[in-house]
C-alpha cells in the first residue's frame, strides 16, 4: 500500500472527506475484474421457443379441429411474448377438455387390450404438457438475450422426470385396470371422471405457485437478469 493509500484509508476512518488524487492515479481504485465462466450455457432464445413448439405438438397430440390450432397460435404467441401470463395452463386444461369429450384412447380393445396408438398418445401428451409448463415458468425469467447455465435445466429435468414417473406409471395402471376388468367398465364414465380430476389436482401442483399468487405491484417487475443460475 502506498503512502497516498494510506493517507486516504486513515481519512475515510476518521470521517474526512477523501484526500486529492494524486497525479495520475485516480481518486477511488478501480473496482476488481470478475470473470464468470459460462461454458455450455444454453441461449436463451432457446429456452423461449421450446415453450410455443410443444403449444403445437400438444396440439397435434390432441387431434382437434381447426379450433384447436387457432388457440394453439394465439396460445404460442401469448407464451412467447408473455409467458408469466396463464396462457400455457388455459390452453394445456383446453386440451384437456379435448380429450376428455373425443374418442376413448385407453378403452379396451380386442381381446381386453388397450389400443397401442392411444396409449401412446396419451403418453406424449402427459409429457409435453408437463414439459410447456415447467418451461413456460422458466421462460418467465428468461430473456431473449439471456444465458441460462447448464445447472438449472438439469435441475428441471429432474423434477420433470421425477413426476414423469408417476404420472405414466398412473396411465399404464388405468389401461391394465381396464384391460383386466374389460366389459364392467363399458360404458361407464367414472374412471374419466377420476382421471380429469387428478389431471386438475396435478395440474395445480405442477404450476408454479406466482401463477395462483397475486403479485405486489411494487416488488420487483424489472428486467429479466442477463445470466439465470
Amino acid at each position: 500500500m502506498s503512502r497516498w493509500e494510506l493517507r486516504a484509508r486513515v481519512r475515510e476512518l476518521a470521517g474526512l472527506p477523501p484526500a486529492p488524487p494524486r497525479d495520475g492515479l485516480p481518486a477511488v481504485p478501480p473496482p476488481p475484474r470478475i470473470e464468470l465462466d459460462l461454458r455450455g450455457a444454453v441461449p436463451g432464445s432457446v429456452i423461449r421457443a421450446l415453450p410455443p413448439f410443444l403449444v403445437f405438438v400438444c396440439g397435434g397430440l390432441a387431434g382437434g379441429g381447426p379450433l384447436v390450432w387457432v388457440l394453439a397460435v394465439v396460445a404460442a404467441v401469448l407464451v412467447a411474448w408473455r409467458p408469466v401470463w396463464p396462457a400455457a395452463p388455459l390452453f394445456a386444461l383446453y386440451v384437456g377438455i379435448c380429450v376428455y369429450v373425443g374418442p376413448d384412447l385407453l378403452g379396451a380393445g380386442r381381446g381386453g387390450a388397450a389400443a397401442a396408438g392411444g396409449l401412446m398418445q396419451v403418453a406424449g401428451l402427459v409429457l409435453c404438457v408437463h414439459l410447456l409448463l415447467r418451461l413456460t415458468a422458466l421462460s418467465a425469467h428468461v430473456g431473449w438475450r439471456t444465458l441460462v447455465e447448464v445447472p438449472v435445466i438439469v435441475r428441471v429435468a429432474r423434477s420433470v422426470l421425477g413426476i414423469q414417473v408417476i404420472a405414466q406409471s398412473l396411465v399404464l395402471a388405468v389401461v391394465w385396470l381396464r384391460s383386466g376388468v374389460g366389459g364392467t367398465v363399458a360404458g361407464q364414465e367414472w374412471l374419466r371422471l377420476l382421471a380429469v380430476v387428478a389431471v386438475v389436482v396435478g395440474v395445480f401442483l405442477v404450476v408454479p405457485r406466482t401463477w395462483l399468487v397475486r403479485r405486489d405491484a411494487t416488488r420487483g417487475g424489472g428486467s429479466s437478469p442477463d445470466r439465470v443460475g
